[in-house]
């Protein structure tokens, strides 16, 4: 059954950006000669002996200055050439620099999870007949708490001037399990914004790890504080006010926000009902309210075994700013978001976490992102996608609220109705 909603799933976005991608061809096709290309991808599975092989996976070759998209669904064993290693022709491409995703998902019953491949590769010029691509995927699972809703980007005032105090990330149990949220950790990884240029690490480090920027917040708990129940989440508020109270023509209530990321600071006063996450690593000065980039986080959740270190740390060559380390391995749930769809191309977050991207289209907006629902249980609360591509799994709203689609407050949450 989980199986057959992914292919309806993803019939409706090859149907919904289909359309887009062969208007967009007829436009070009009449203004000037187009003259297709190829290309051959050779996509290299993982070796790994604890996961289940995928038997299809959605390959998808993405033009964004043409507006043009090639999907198809591939079976696994028609085009496997060697152990783990596909050889893929695919032709009638717009000539032009493409991004291009690899996805499959292999539900695992007796493990209760589900496998997620993914690979993506960005930047690459297909200009010729031919064009030769490497594409390296890996694995990742689909975990318990997902975000479900996020708010960054403020809006602007009619009366004038913007606010950004109404920053807001839903975490929710999208499991049919109880979760503890005690120790769990919150952070924006760097680079603050999407970039051309990425950070260069130690190369000791190799691929274990991502890299906090300027704070890491912990839910405290001794490891059974915080029940999150399947179908309940919880909010984690820049600041757990009643913002229209504060500030005229804003929107949000955020009172009821179980966590809040305060920094004691005498000029902003805080919600004394709601639970300060700890600040457990952050750079000099801390004497402001924290803020998430208005041009779009690149959000993670994680999970360390033991107290989180505040000195390991890392330093990008040709800087001179100290990052914390978090494992890749740790990490529960990550989204990128970019300040537009044109920057997709300078994805900061790696792949295994997230291998797309979501956006608001800039700042000031007071647009929303929500992640789609897949599914509905008997109780009326949702089932979430949870694919390891925001691309996909998100869709933008005009209207940002805590809760939406149903998702219960934990009973905990004694502090607001």
């Amino acid at each position: 059954m989980k199986t057959n909603i992914k292919y309806i799933f993803l019939a409706i976005v090859i149907l919904a950006i289909g359309f887009s991608a062969c208007e967009r061809l007829d436009n070009v096709s009449s203004i000037r000669n187009v003259e297709f290309v190829s290309a051959t991808a050779k996509i290299i599975l993982p070796d790994d002996p604890y996961a289940l092989q995928p038997t299809s996976l959605m390959l998808r070759f993405t033009n964004f200055e043409e507006q043009f998209i090639k999907e198809m669904e591939i079976n696994v064993n028609e085009f496997l050439v060697a152990n783990g290693t596909l050889l893929i022709s695919v032709d009638s491409l717009i000539p032009g620099i493409y991004s291009i995703l690899v996805f499959a998902e292999v539900p695992d019953e007796v493990m209760a999870t589900t496998w997620i491949y993914t690979g993506n590769a960005v930047n690459l010029p297909i200009v010729s007949q031919n064009t030769e691509l490497d594409i390296n995927t890996v694995i990742s699972r689909a975990g318990a708490l997902v975000f479900k809703e996020i708010f960054y980007a403020g809006r602007t005032l009619p009366q004038g001037g913007n606010y950004f105090r109404e920053q807001f990330w839903e975490i929710y149990n999208n499991s049919e399990f109880t979760v503890y949220l005690d120790s769990l950790g919150f952070t924006i990884l760097n680079p603050m914004n999407a970039t051309a240029t990425l950070p260069q690490w130690p190369p000791e480090d190799g691929d274990r790890y991502v890299y906090a920027d300027n704070a890491v917040w912990q839910i405290p708990g001794s490891g059974s504080c915080f029940p999150l129940q399947p179908g309940e989440s919880v909010v984690i508020a820049q600041r757990a006010i009643n913002h229209p109270a504060f500030m005229q023509n804003s929107v949000l209530d955020l009172l009821g926000a179980e966590f809040e990321t305060y920094i004691n600071n005498p000029n902003i006063p805080s919600n004394p009902n709601v639970i300060h996450m700890n600040l457990v690593f952050h750079r000099p000065p801390i004497n402001f309210q924290w803020l998430a980039p208005l041009a779009g986080p690149a959000l993670v959740i994680f999970r360390q075994t033991g107290p989180i270190d505040p000195n390991n740390l890392a330093r990008a060559y040709g800087t001179v700013i100290d990052r914390l380390r978090i494992r890749r391995s740790d990490v529960i749930d990550a989204v990128e978001a970019i300040g537009n769809a044109g920057l997709i191309t300078q994805k900061r977050m790696p792949a295994e976490l997230d291998a797309g991207a979501v956006t608001v289209g800039g700042l000031n907006t007071g647009l929303g992102a929500v992640r789609r629902v897949r599914d509905w249980r008997p109780d009326g609360t949702p089932i979430l996608w949870d694919t390891n591509n925001s691309t996909d799994d998100f869709e933008v709203v005009a209207d940002p609220q805590v809760r939406r689609h149903g998702s219960r407050r934990p009973t905990w949450n004694t502090w607001h109705p």
